[in-house]
Formats: C-alpha cells, sequence, structure tokens
C-alpha cells in the first residue's frame, strides 16, 4: 500500500505521530519532549523556550500558555503559574478549576468572588468607592455597591461592609431604616396607614400596641413607648412587666416571687398600704388618704374618722357625736373639722 509519514518537529527530541496521516502530504508530528531547554508549545507544533515557573507549556517564547497540575494559570503583562493560596491571596481573583485558571472577578470593585459573572462577589474592596456588599436575595454574594446604590428599603452597615435589607435585621415595614447604637431601627414611617414607629421603632404601625402610648420624636413620626412598669418584649411586639413581683400593681419589692415577698412601690398610678398592697384609692382603707408625694397611704388625723388628706381640716367622717364642718361649703370634696355638737 501507499506509505504514510508526518514531518518531525525542529529541536524535538520525542514526538507522537499526528492523530491522522494521510497520503496526500506529510503531517507534523507531536513534540512531547525539547532539546536544548526547551519545551514543546501547547499544541506540540514547535519548541520554544519556556523558563516561566511551574509552566507546563509555553504559546511562545516565555509566554505560558498550560501550568503543572495544581497550579493555575494567571493572564495579565506577566503571564504566570501560581497556586490556588497565591491567585485567591490576592484581591479580586478567583480559581477557575474547570479552566484550570486563576480568574479576575468581573466586578472591579470586589475582593472576593466565586465566579467570573456579575453578581458573585461575596466580599467588597474597601479601598473603592463602592465597598458595601448587596447580597442577590437568599444568596450569600451579590454586587459591590456605594451609599447612594444602597436603596431606602436597606442599610449601610458599616462594620460589615454590607448593604442590607431592613426585613434582615429584624424591622418591619420601614419605609426606611438605619443603624445606630440600639441596632437597626426605622428611619422614617411614610406609608398611608402605618405612620407611627413601633416599639423600639422596629416597625411601622398604625396604633400601638396594648399598654403602650405613642410620644414625640422630634420628627415626623411618633415612637410607642411602653406604660410605667412595663418594657418592650424581645422581638419588640409587645409590652410585659418589667418586675416579676407576685403583688398586683407592685413595681419593686423585696424577694421577688418569694412567699415572703413585700411591695416597695407601687406603679404611679397606685398608692402602697401599710400591708405592702397597692390600691389606687386609699380611702377604701377606713381612715387612710393617698399621700401624692411618696404614693403612700397615710393614717387620717386623730380628729377624723375619715378624710381627704393630711390634717383636722381634712376630715370627711366624723367619730360619734362629732359633726362635719366644711372648711369650704362650696367644695365640701375637700373636707373639713370635726366639731363639737350644740
Amino acid at each position: 500500500g501507499t506509505a504514510k509519514a508526518y514531518v518531525g518537529v525542529d529541536g524535538c527530541s520525542q514526538c507522537t505521530a499526528p492523530t491522522a496521516l494521510t497520503t496526500a502530504g506529510m503531517t507534523v508530528a507531536v513534540c512531547t519532549a525539547c532539546d536544548s531547554g526547551k519545551k514543546p508549545n501547547k499544541g506540540g507544533s514547535g519548541c520554544v523556550t519556556c523558563s516561566v515557573g511551574d509552566c507546563k507549556s509555553c504559546v511562545v517564547d516565555n509566554i505560558c500558555g498550560e501550568c503543572v497540575d495544581g497550579f493555575y494559570f494567571k493572564a495579565g503583562d506577566a503571564p504566570s503559574c501560581v497556586s490556588a493560596e497565591a491567585c485567591t491571596n490576592e484581591e479580586g481573583f478567583f480559581i477557575d478549576a474547570t479552566e484550570k485558571k486563576c480568574t479576575a472577578c468581573a466586578d472591579d470593585n470586589c475582593a472576593v468572588c466565586v465566579a467570573k459573572e456579575q453578581q458573585k462577589c461575596s466580599l467588597c474592596k474597601t479601598s473603592g468607592t463602592k465597598k458595601y456588599l448587596k447580597k442577590d436575595g437568599e444568596s450569600t454574594t451579590g454586587t459591590c455597591v456605594d451609599t447612594a446604590g444602597c436603596p431606602a428599603t436597606h442599610y449601610v452597615d458599616e462594620e460589615a461592609k454590607e448593604c442590607n435589607t431592613c426585613v434582615s435585621a429584624g424591622t418591619t415595614d420601614c419605609t426606611t431604616c438605619e443603624k445606630d447604637a440600639n441596632g437597626v431601627v426605622c428611619k422614617t414611617c411614610t406609608t398611608d396607614t402605618k405612620t407611627i414607629f413601633g416599639l423600639n421603632r422596629k416597625s411601622c404601625v398604625a396604633s400601638c400596641p396594648a399598654n403602650s402610648t405613642p410620644k414625640a420624636t422630634g420628627q415626623d413620626s411618633q415612637v410607642c413607648e411602653c406604660n410605667e412598669g412595663l418594657q418592650p418584649n424581645t422581638e419588640s411586639t409587645e409590652c410585659q412587666p418589667i418586675s416579676n413581683c407576685n403583688t398586683e400593681h407592685c413595681l419593686e419589692c423585696t424577694s421577688e416571687g418569694a412567699d415572703k415577698e413585700v411591695c416597695t412601690k407601687c406603679l404611679s398610678e397606685y398608692y402602697l398600704t401599710p400591708t405592702s398592697q397597692c390600691v389606687s384609692d386609699c380611702t377604701t382603707l377606713k381612715g387612710y388618704y393617698g399621700n401624692d408625694t411618696d404614693r403612700k397611704c397615710k393614717k387620717c388625723n386623730d380628729a377624723c374618722v375619715e378624710c381627704k388628706g393630711e390634717g383636722a381640716d381634712k376630715c370627711t367622717a366624723c367619730p360619734a357625736g362629732r359633726m362635719l364642718q366644711y372648711t369650704d361649703a362650696d367644695t365640701p370634696a375637700n373636707g373639713g373639722r370635726c366639731m363639737n355638737q350644740c
């Protein structure tokens, strides 16, 4: 039959036959080793000088085209082969295992990315203008933005260098939010119905929850605050007692919650009785009145059976055999003196 042959490669010391031999002409062999310290180029069609460290083959003299196993090709003015650690230690580069390359992130502002595509950044360069990572939905990756690029329903976290959603920080129905010393809170409440800051400014509400009152903030919106003796729960959705005193309406006590508990201070609208209970009206205890200074039930003057306040001229009921003479006939509720009957 007709002989099939192939042409050798200049400077080649070892070669293999081309994958397809033809009778029409001589086909160039595939070089696998070269003389004089040179290396085959990537296609094995020639021998080139290839002194680049950890390079398997060069395209032309000293321009690496493929790295040895365990190293990745990094393009640039001086293409090189780098380890995985060296690649990822440099801002803005990642390992493309499929292509065996150390590749630059698509976003110049990105310090760490997991793929070349946009939206795949996991950390932004702090030296750039767009240094905040805005994640893509529930993903851990996203794009780098500046303050202006962080939308109204998000907030800038300077410490984490992220642009996060208000909702992810535990707020509800904020128009805008911000991070301050108390964490992430609503900044504005401007919807048609929910115009009041909720407890701890963690939400925007149409009305305050039970046992709380809207208070002025110096801004357009009011903020809900728990009434005395109560505090917001962990979720800032409702008010709960500050103390664990078992005595009803008690704010402070000794031996809290125990059998020997003694109430020492009542909520502001109540008075402390001599038996350490809290009542709204001391006159329900015969012979006592409510002192508004220390919020305690005090014993009436000895001249009175019942009274409205301190002193012998504040009686509202007298002992048998004595009659009540009002201090001011126009205001009998203020009490008077107990006089001997004629």
